[in-house]
């Protein structure tokens, strides 16, 4: 067991645009229910040379979300060449060494990438907005998902989807649109989840604005969704409950 206190987090932001940053890395320290001082950001656009024993001295890795692969192709950009492949070795290394891990969005589907899952883009599972996401009986057996209940409501925004759970892995969550909305590794504390544990209602409708001329055809199909409202806080309550076990050491 952990203080809560002496906790050290470190967080992967995948993002080209540094704007972002601030806002991401709050996001995860405000559901955290840690300080900011207790996390070091690990910005692999402006850091690409790391190593994956950089975890050791860590006691959890999170991963959240990517905003800079158009999605119009499944090949990632070439852009990502310089960080990818010790992206990919830092994810293993979390396993191998059985690091608490969790991942959001882009790092959930690099993760599928990474663990063999067929990735696809269908726009009739692509999402953007509020969801109402239900966890399967495996999640319900999971100790992160104690006292949750079957569905909740949760950000989601993506145009590349999961199509297959990767081998190895327990199938957690699922949309009415998107089947494979998280998963975990069964041999280790590695979870990943398509929609954002870390992000509001709030949060996205200001994520949005920044890149509406990317992901609305119309201005009138803005203002329909800039009028979404609704809570997150079972979905948020997430990132609380993983941080929670990872300090009382049962994952």
């Amino acid at each position: 067991m952990t203080d809560l206190n002496s906790l050290k987090i470190l967080l992967v932001q995948i993002r080209q645009d540094a704007s972002l940053l601030a806002a991401e890395r709050r996001e995860f320290v405000e559901f955290s229910g840690l300080t900011d001082d207790q996390f070091r950001t690990l910005d692999v656009f402006r850091e690409p040379d790391f190593a994956a024993d950089l975890l050791d001295g860590y006691d959890a890795l999170l991963i959240g979300g990517l905003s800079d692969d158009d999605g119009e192709q499944i090949t990632l950009p070439k852009f990502f060449d310089p960080f990818i492949h010790n992206l990919y070795a830092l994810m293993q290394y979390a396993i191998d060494h059985k690091v608490p891990a969790l991942l959001s969005c882009g790092g959930f589907m690099l993760a599928s990438e990474w663990l063999g899952a067929e990735v696809v883009i269908d726009p009739m599972q692509a999402e953007l907005g509020m969801y109402t996401i239900c966890l399967t009986a495996q999640a319900h057996e999971d100790m992160l998902f104690k006292n949750f209940p079957a569905a909740f409501k949760a950000v989601s925004g993506h145009i590349k989807s999961t199509l297959n759970l990767p081998a190895g892995c327990l199938h957690l969550a699922y949309s009415k649109r998107c089947q494979v909305h998280g998963f975990k590794v069964v041999a280790a504390p590695f979870y990943a989840f398509q929609f954002h544990p870390e992000i509001t209602c709030e949060d996205l409708l200001e994520r949005v604005e920044a890149y509406k001329d990317k992901y609305f055809d119309s201005e009138e199909a803005y203002q329909k969704f800039i009028m979404m409202t609704g809570s997150t806080d079972t979905a948020n309550r997430i990132l609380t409950r993983f941080i929670q076990l990872v300090s009382e050491g049962k994952l």
